[in-house]
């Protein structure tokens, strides 16, 4: 299981830094707002499994020292992950992001969303 989140954990973060690096590319008028929005989905992802990992270990069921369970990290891990896939969406229709970098990314959310189902279910 600790194996598991830090493999999870590592592909959060290449997910964070590729989100990271094709925003650079949004036009600074009227779309700082969704490139802050995609970045802070995007680092909360393999954030939450970090702060579930430090705060209850892998693999353990009982409530941490925040009082909340592995599962419940994962759980904000995947949500912050809906949270990117639409901004990512939102962002292909307003053409600020082409959509074959669109579909990849996305396609590498779904990944991610398989990994953190099978986390939570081993929690």
């Amino acid at each position: 299981m600790v194996y598991a989140a830090l493999e999870v954990w590592d592909e959060g973060m290449v997910l964070a830094s590729l989100c990271y690096d094709i925003t650079k590319e949004f036009p600074p008028k009227h779309s700082w707002v969704l490139k802050t929005k995609i970045r802070l989905a995007a680092s909360r992802i393999a954030a939450s499994v970090a702060e579930g990992y430090g705060q209850t270990g892998a693999g353990q069921t009982g409530a941490g020292q925040s009082g909340y369970g592995f599962w419940h990290y994962i759980q904000q891990a995947q949500e912050s992950l809906l949270e990117l896939k639409t901004h990512l969406k939102f962002a292909e229709r307003l053409s600020l992001l082409d959509p074959w970098i669109s579909a990849s990314l996305l396609a590498q959310c779904d990944v991610m969303a398989e990994r953190l189902a099978s986390l939570q279910v081993a929690a």
